[in-house]
C-alpha cells in the first residue's frame, strides 16, 4: 500500500465504532437499597460497600442488568451478590458475583434479673435492646409471645432470652372444652371433654370424657386430642 493510502486509512481505522459493551453504575446505592428493603421492624442491615465497586463494565450487548443475593430471610456475615447482565430479550449474557460484608442487629429480649427454668414470663421480666449478632441462625422471640410462656432452663441478668430457652407453648389449657378423638380399625368416633392438664403438642395428659371418666389423651397440633 502507498503511503499516501496508508494514511487515507488511518481515519477510517480510528473511527470504526468500539465493541458493544454495558456500564453498570451506582452499584454501592443498588447494594444499599437491596438490603434496606430487607429490613423489618426488628431486624436492621448494614452493608459495608467499602470493597464494593461503585460500577462496573460488561463488554457485551446488555441491555439491561439486575442485582440479587443468595441465601435465606437472615442476612448478616458474609454474604455473595449477583450481578446479571442481560439482552433485550431478557436472557443472562453474563453473571458477576459481588462479595458484601453485612452487619445485622436485631431487637432481642434480655432478662432483667435472674430467671429459673419453669418461671412464666412476664413483660416486667425482661427489657428489649438492639444487638449485633451476624451469625445468629435464629430469629429470637417475637415480643407478642413470650408472656405466659415458660422457660425451658434458666438465664442470667443481661442474657439474651432465646427460643430455646422456652418451653412449648401450650395449645391446651386446663379447663378448656377440647375435642376428642377415637379411631380402632376402621371406625372412627369423637366427643367433647374436658381438660384436666395444661398440654404441649405431643404430651399425654388427664381429660373428662362426655361421660365423666377420667381418661388420657395425646394432644394433637391442631389442639384437638387423641384417644387410644
Amino acid at each position: 500500500m502507498s503511503l499516501p493510502a496508508l494514511l487515507l486509512a488511518i481515519p477510517l481505522l480510528w473511527a470504526s465504532p468500539p465493541p458493544d459493551r454495558t456500564v453498570a453504575k451506582g452499584l454501592r446505592a443498588r447494594v444499599e437499597a437491596l438490603y434496606r428493603d430487607l429490613q423489618t421492624p426488628v431486624m436492621r442491615l448494614r452493608p459495608d460497600t467499602a470493597r464494593v465497586s461503585d460500577s462496573l463494565e460488561c463488554r457485551c450487548a446488555a441491555a439491561t442488568w439486575s442485582l440479587s443475593r443468595d441465601g435465606g430471610d437472615r442476612p448478616g456475615g458474609s454474604e455473595v451478590l449477583r450481578l446479571v447482565w442481560m439482552s433485550s430479550d431478557g436472557s443472562a449474557l453474563r453473571r458477576d458475583i459481588l462479595p458484601v460484608r453485612v452487619e445485622r442487629r436485631e431487637l432481642v429480649p434480655v432478662a432483667r434479673r435472674r430467671l429459673g427454668s419453669g418461671q412464666m414470663l412476664d413483660s416486667a421480666d425482661l427489657r428489649w435492646e438492639w444487638r449485633r449478632d451476624d451469625r445468629r441462625a435464629q430469629a429470637p422471640p417475637r415480643r407478642e409471645e413470650l408472656p405466659g410462656r415458660r422457660l425451658a432452663r434458666g438465664v442470667g441478668p443481661g442474657q439474651e432470652l432465646a427460643s430455646s430457652h422456652l418451653q412449648p407453648p401450650y395449645l391446651v389449657r386446663r379447663g378448656d372444652r377440647v375435642r376428642l378423638r377415637l379411631g380402632r380399625g376402621g371406625a372412627h368416633l369423637s366427643g367433647d371433654g374436658l381438660a384436666l392438664e395444661d398440654g404441649v403438642a405431643g404430651r399425654r395428659i388427664r381429660v373428662q370424657g362426655p361421660f365423666g371418666s377420667v381418661i388420657r389423651g395425646l394432644v394433637q397440633p391442631d389442639s384437638t386430642l387423641r384417644i387410644e
